[in-house]
């Protein structure tokens, strides 16, 4: 796919192909082992990515990152290591061994046991009381344990893993995921991720333009949504931290 710069008449390849070859990846293995790791390599070229690629200062990270935007004419545009690479005329695979050799890796988490019926009902035996009712109790000198509260708050927590309804999380926990993310983890054409999304949208009525939560996502497609996330941290070179 070709454009035209409707100033200079430049022609530029137009990148829509974001797919990690399988040398690459084989490779950057062959270096940087990652066996029991979530194996994904970065999409995004951050400024402090061209910082640490370039040895430069920040100033001229950032001056480079937005003559990327400008070369393929959009403000807001996500830099990519492919935009990166096509704008600078290097091969990707050397961006990716150097990136692969500054991140620390993150272990995949154990599996999870069946969930117990039990736990619809974390607190057998005891009867549930109102709010009024509790603070009579708490007026008459009536209380729990300390004991008796810290298991509940854990049994809330494990119920309730991303906390309370309206109430934004403090850590980085993501909603929404991107075509040119499912492609980098799933190894897939950028094409087959978009043909994904229009299958998620096209069984739940979801209109065209409407993000695609992370949650949907992995249960139409039947994935893991904690390695989902945990690939998505790698990805951006993020800490992750389990709900």
């Amino acid at each position: 796919m070709l454009f035209e710069n409707e100033i200079t008449g430049e022609i530029k390849p137009a990148i829509d192909d974001i797919t990690i070859n399988d040398e690459v990846y084989e490779l950057v293995d062959r270096f940087y082992p990652r066996r029991n790791f979530v194996q994904v390599l970065q999409l995004i070229m951050e400024p402090e990515d061209i910082m640490n690629f370039m040895d430069c200062n920040y100033d001229d990270a950032h001056k480079l990152y937005f003559e990327i935007r400008a070369y393929f004419e959009d403000r807001e545009m996500r830099v990519l290591i492919p935009h990166f690479c096509h704008y600078m005329g290097i091969d990707e695979l050397w961006v990716h061994l150097f990136i692969a050799s500054l991140k620390k890796y993150i272990p995949l988490p154990r599996r999870k046991s069946k969930p117990d019926p039990a736990v619809d009902n974390p607190f057998p035996g005891e009867e549930r009381i109102k709010l009024a009712q509790a603070i009579e109790n708490l007026k008459l000198g009536k209380m729990d344990s300390l004991e008796i509260r810290r298991e509940r708050a854990r049994q809330w927590k494990l119920l309730n893993t991303r906390g309370e309804v309206r109430y934004k999380r403090f850590d980085n926990f993501r909603v929404v995921i991107y075509t040119d993310e499912i492609a980098a983890i799933l190894r897939i054409h950028l094409r087959t991720a978009q043909a994904m999304i229009r299958e998620i949208r096209s069984e739940y009525d979801i209109p065209k333009n409407a993000p695609i939560s992370i949650k949907k996502f992995c249960f139409h497609f039947k994935y893991e949504e904690e390695e989902i996330r945990m690939a998505l941290a790698r990805m951006y070179g993020e800490k992750y931290i389990a709900p």
